[in-house]
C-alpha cells in the first residue's frame, strides 16, 4: 500500500502478519484497526502515516518495530497493551504526542523510541515494570544506569545528570532545543550516537575523563 491516498482500510481478523513498511507513507489514512491476531508491527509498517491521530495496540502484539510509526506527525494518542515486551528504535520519531506510557512487560527498548517528538513532555512507566524507570520525567533503565531519553519539550532549561548513570543512550538529547546547560557526571563512561545531535541552544559541555566511549554523530 505505499503511497496510496486512501483515508480508511479494514484489516479483516483473518490477518495473522503484516510486513514491513505495509502502510508506509500512506499519508491520508486517519484510521486503521490491527487484527486481534498480529503478534509483530514490523519494522517502518506504519511510518509517515502523516494523518494518522491515535492507534490501540492489540493485547497480542509482543514487538513494536523500528520505525513502527516514525513521522506520524499527527499521531497524539498511542494504547500501547500490556503484551508488549520490545520497542524498537525511533518507533515514534516525530510524533505528535505529550506523554508516553511503557506498559509493565516491556524489557526492551532499543534506544530513544521517540526522537523528534516536538509536544513529548514526559515519559511515565508502569509500577510494575521490572526494567524500566522514570524520574523527572526522563525514561532511564530500573538501575538508573542508563539514560535513555529526555522528552524534547519538557521546558527545563538544564540537567544534572545523576551520579548513577554509566551509559547516556542513543540519540538520549536529540533534538532537545530547550537546554542550554548538560552536567555530566565522573560516573558516565558512554556517551551513544547522535546523543545529542541538534541541541541548538547547548553552548558548552564538559566531557569528564571518566568517559572512555563517544559515539557516532554525538554532538
Amino acid at each position: 500500500f505505499l503511497n496510496c491516498d486512501m483515508s480508511g482500510i479494514t484489516i479483516p481478523e483473518s490477518v495473522k502478519e503484516i510486513g514491513e513498511r505495509a502502510f508506509c507513507s500512506c499519508r491520508y489514512l486517519t484510521n486503521i484497526k490491527i487484527p486481534r491476531d498480529i503478534t509483530v508491527i514490523e519494522n517502518e509498517t506504519f511510518r509517515s502515516c502523516d494523518s494518522l491521530k491515535s492507534i490501540i495496540i492489540p493485547d497480542r502484539v509482543t514487538t513494536i518495530g523500528e520505525e513502527a510509526f516514525a513521522y506520524c506527525q499527527s499521531l497524539v494518542d498511542i494504547t500501547i497493551s500490556d503484551s508488549v515486551t520490545v520497542i524498537g528504535k525511533n518507533a515514534f520519531h516525530g510524533c505528535a504526542m505529550e506523554s508516553i506510557r511503557i506498559p509493565k512487560n516491556v524489557k526492551i527498548i532499543e534506544g530513544n523510541p521517540a526522537p523528534q517528538c516536538y509536544s513529548l513532555q514526559s515519559f511515565t512507566v508502569d509500577n510494575d515494570n521490572h526494567y524500566y524507570t522514570v524520574e523527572d520525567d526522563i525514561l532511564y533503565n530500573i538501575d538508573k544506569t542508563d539514560l535513555i531519553a529526555y522528552p524534547i519539550a519538557k521546558q527545563s532549561s538544564s540537567i544534572v545528570i545523576p551520579d548513577s548513570v554509566t551509559s547516556i543512550g542513543y540519540r538520549a538529547f536529540y533534538v532537545c532545543k530547550n537546554l542550554i546547560n548538560i552536567t555530566i557526571p565522573d560516573s558516565v563512561t558512554t556517551i551513544g550516537e547522535e546523543a545529542f545531535i541538534d541541541c541548538a541552544k547547548l553552548k558548552k559541555i564538559m566531557i569528564p575523563n571518566s568517559v572512555t566511549t563517544i559515539g557516532c554523530g554525538a554532538f
